[in-house]
């Protein structure tokens, strides 16, 4: 009796294993000790590594911040600018006794618009051509001019030309007073960078006035130095 028992029982318990075992059966080794664990299969084991992607992802922007160079102030920028120098005044004075050449000091203001071109307001003031012929002629005086300036912007060296048009003002003490009248300037110069805001310039001149001073040409040649805003 004990036998046949056995014999029903036998096939109760296979039954039973299988269907215990089943689930687990048909899930990979890892999600079956998951699902025995009572952990969901879609949760990471602690330490586990990101994936991939996600890493790159972060490190991605602080690589683009890191290639991104410094930004430096370009020498053919546009803005504006201010200059002071020196220069000596070659007299080419027509009918008007025996002066000797003159220092000057020039003043300018600008903006460069363009790398090429820019826009200039040039002040000089003339001592004094002493006439050495001690006949009281000598000759002093100021010329402003409104300037277009073309830049060849090659660097940290670059060189110009200028042409523009003002007034010269003229005190010619006994000879013929004061008296002014529209001039024209051309000029050529070289302006040579430092740093992005200052540069030393060189420049050679010349002025043709018209009028009642036509008689005042003279030549410049001089230099100074400039700052760049």
């Amino acid at each position: 009796m004990g036998r046949h028992i056995a014999s029903r029982v036998h096939p109760v318990l296979v039954a039973v294993a299988l269907l215990v075992a089943g689930p687990a059966a048909a899930q990979g080794p890892a999600e079956a000790r998951d699902s025995f664990s009572g952990e969901s299969s879609g949760t990471e084991p602690a330490g586990a590594k990101p994936p991939r992607d996600s890493l790159s992802a972060e490190v991605r922007p602080l690589a683009d911040d890191a290639d991104e160079p410094e930004e430096i102030p370009s020498f053919s920028r546009n803005g504006g600018y201010l200059g002071l120098g020196g220069a000596f005044a070659l007299e080419n004075f027509r009918d008007e006794g025996d002066q000797d050449d003159s220092a000057s000091i020039a003043f300018r203001a600008g903006y460069r618009g363009y790398p090429w071109l820019a826009v200039e307001l040039l002040g000089e003031v003339l001592t004094a051509f002493d006439d050495s012929s001690q006949q009281g002629n000598d000759v002093k005086g100021f010329v402003v001019t409104v300037n277009a300036k073309a830049i060849a912007p090659l660097g940290r060296v670059e060189p110009w030309l200028m042409a523009g048009i003002g007034f010269l003002d003229i005190d010619a003490d006994r000879r013929s007073g004061r008296r002014d009248d529209f001039a024209f300037r051309s000029a050529a110069g070289l302006d040579v960078y430092l740093t992005p805001s200052w540069a030393l310039y060189g420049e050679a001149s010349y002025l043709l006035p018209t009028g009642e001073v036509k008689r005042y040409e003279h030549a410049t040649f001089g230099g100074g130095i400039l700052y760049r805003f």
